[in-house]
């Protein structure tokens, strides 16, 4: 039907925002940030599949305390757990032993806070480093900041395909992909005259054992009933 103005009204009250593509517009990652936490960890060897840290539901730092959202707490956590349990406190500390501008080089490497390329508009995100905040942020950097941010919240943003592209490279082997719409354009005839195809790029160069345990941690992610995102199981995938 017609965009009568009575119709538009409805849209633009809409609080889902039907009119904003979400798979590009840029939102904070929140848990799913973790991925990129871990690995660094992992990959700069601050942290180890045995690191044990306790949560008893929130982690006091420079004056402050932060929650996990489990407010009991979840006890003495390896990685693994971490990552099922999505604990925060767990990646606070990680965080920390990491600092900020090593939590921006991985987001980076990862494809994030730049476009992926894709011919549509898009975010480019957002991945903050002490720089950033020493330049934007009233006060300067804070040290908090680095807690908030190996949790994906505060000042990070990354658009739900920049995740997802994330994810590809830790199912496939540390490759980054380009996402395109359009593979190739034909003439009249069938012909084709242009290929619009994007090959995957370099490797990230972070070691398979750390992948593989990643993918691992996913999967227990969903399929075990401690996961977080246990309520997502589907019978007919894993």
């Amino acid at each position: 039907g017609r965009l009568t103005r009575e119709r538009k009204k409805r849209i633009d009250d809409n609080p889902y925002y039907p009119m904003v593509n979400k798979a590009t517009a840029a939102f904070p990652p929140a848990s799913t940030f973790k991925i990129v936490t871990t690995l660094a960890g992992l990959n700069e060897g601050i942290g180890t599949y045995d690191t044990v840290v306790n949560c008893p539901g929130f982690y006091d730092f420079s004056d402050r305390r932060f929650h996990c959202y489990n407010r009991y707490g979840h006890g003495d956590l390896d990685l693994l757990r971490g990552l099922t349990a999505s604990c925060d406190v767990y990646f606070y500390r990680l965080g920390e032993w990491l600092g900020m501008d090593r939590l921006e080089q991985y987001s980076v490497l990862l494809g994030l806070g730049r476009k992926t390329g894709v011919e549509i508009g898009e975010d480019m995100g957002l991945v903050p480093s002490r720089e950033w905040h020493e330049r934007t942020s009233k006060g300067g950097f804070q040290p908090g900041f680095t807690l908030s941010t190996a949790v994906g919240q505060k000042d990070t943003r990354a658009t739900p395909l920049q995740m997802a592209l994330v994810l590809a490279q830790v199912v496939n082997g540390g490759r980054l992909l380009h996402p395109f719409l359009v593979d190739h354009i034909e003439d009249q005839d069938g012909t084709m005259v242009r290929s619009l195809r994007k090959e995957p790029g370099e490797e990230i160069g972070v070691p398979d054992e750390y992948l593989e345990f990643l993918k691992s941690a996913m999967v227990d992610t969903v399929q075990e009933e401690h996961g977080t995102a246990h309520n997502a199981k589907l019978e007919s995938i894993r």
